[in-house]
């Protein structure tokens, strides 16, 4: 199992730890400076929640490897108060992304905190291979411009199924490195469309390995925007957007990389 702590702070447990392909975030609070200043709900969730990507950061993550988020706070009401202005917290901290969250009140919080976050988060490729006899693959890539002949709406919309399409390459790649053939799909778990696609935009779709089975592997993968066209038509610099991502299960040959049978 591989763990990490927090540069910088000492708490006598781990901030987080590894398994099976999986980073286990532990609770954190916000720095005991903005606890002590009672500024209110919103300055507290997000320090606490800069905390948490702050963990996943220095094991080598990033915003958009966590999968879920829970969110203990002692007065649910002051949470759904603040909800229009925790939206910007959460932009800022997760760069777009929108994990699956729970929110949970309790009685206290160690320190006065009024919120704690923990979290998992598919666990970066150092930390899933530690202890493993196979190395964890490292991401499939695909960059490219879309192109007129992609469109399939009115304003240079570009089909779903093109993500997809990307999707079964990044997915062809990581069969033909984890079990020397071009695999099968089995099944997408999950598809979410988050922003449209356009004819010109640059993209950039990822892959990894998240979890292996005898012949199975579980991957996620995402199609993100890097640089995208107005609804003019002009290409505009813009911060990478999360356009598409997935879950999907493949079956590869059974003699993965690195192991003879």
């Amino acid at each position: 199992m591989s763990r990490v702590r927090l540069s910088g702070r000492r708490s006598g447990y781990h901030a987080g730890a590894a398994s099976a392909g999986v980073l286990a975030l532990a609770g954190q609070t916000a720095e005991q400076a903005v606890i002590d200043a009672a500024d209110g709900f919103v300055p507290e969730f997000d320090s606490a929640l800069r905390n948490l990507v702050g963990a996943l950061t220095e094991a080598g993550g990033a915003p958009s490897d966590i999968l879920h988020l829970r969110v203990f706070v002692t007065n649910i009401e002051a949470y759904v108060a603040a909800r229009s202005q925790l939206g910007d917290a959460f932009r800022g901290a997760l760069d777009g992304h929108y994990p699956a969250i729970t929110l949970v009140e309790v009685a206290g919080l160690v320190g006065g905190a009024h919120v704690e976050i923990d979290g998992l988060a598919v666990a970066p490729v150092a930390m899933a291979a530690e202890g493993s006899p196979v190395e964890l693959s490292a991401d499939a890539v695909i960059r490219l411009r879309l192109a007129p002949s992609d469109a399939r709406y009115a304003g240079g919309l570009v089909a779903g199924s093109k993500a997809m399409e990307i999707f079964a390459d990044l997915e062809t790649e990581l069969a033909l490195r984890e079990g020397g053939d071009e695999g099968l799909c089995v099944a997408y778990d999950m598809v979410e469309f988050l922003e449209p696609l356009r004819v010109g935009d640059f993209v950039e779709g990822r892959a990894r390995v998240v979890s292996r089975g005898r012949s199975s592997r579980r991957i996620t993968a995402e199609v993100t925007k890097v640089l995208e066209v107005d609804d003019a038509g002009v290409l505009m610099p813009s911060a990478p957007k999360i356009a598409v991502r997935a879950s999907v299960t493949i079956v590869v040959g059974r003699t993965p990389r690195g192991e003879t049978g």
